[in-house]
C-alpha cells in the first residue's frame, strides 16, 4: 500500500501554502494513505526519515522510498510523485 507524508510545522510559511494543495490531492486519489506529520509533535518518523527541512513530502511504497522532495509541490508535481 502507497503511503504519503508531508512533514510540516504549524509555523511554516511554505507549510501553509502547501497544505491546502496537498489535502486536495488526497482527497482525489483513493487507496492511497496521506499523513500531515507535524516535526514539532515528537513522532519518531521525523528523525527516521531524517527530515532536515520543510514542507518534505515522502511517498512509500511499502516500506521502500519511491520519492522524496522538499518545498512547495504543485498538485501535478505531486500526483507524478504518487504514481
Amino acid at each position: 500500500m502507497k503511503r504519503v507524508y508531508i512533514f510540516k510545522s504549524t509555523w511554516c510559511e511554505p507549510c501553509k501554502t502547501y497544505t491546502p494543495i496537498f489535502e486536495k490531492v488526497a482527497s482525489e486519489i483513493p487507496g492511497v494513505n496521506f499523513e500531515v506529520i507535524d516535526v514539532d509533535s515528537g513522532d519518531p518518523r521525523v528523525k527516521e526519515y531524517e527530515v532536515r527541512s520543510i514542507p518534505t513530502t515522502i511517498v512509500l511504497n511499502g516500506d521502500e522510498i519511491m520519492s522524496r522532495q522538499s518545498g512547495v509541490i504543485l498538485e501535478n508535481q505531486l500526483k507524478q510523485m504518487i504514481r
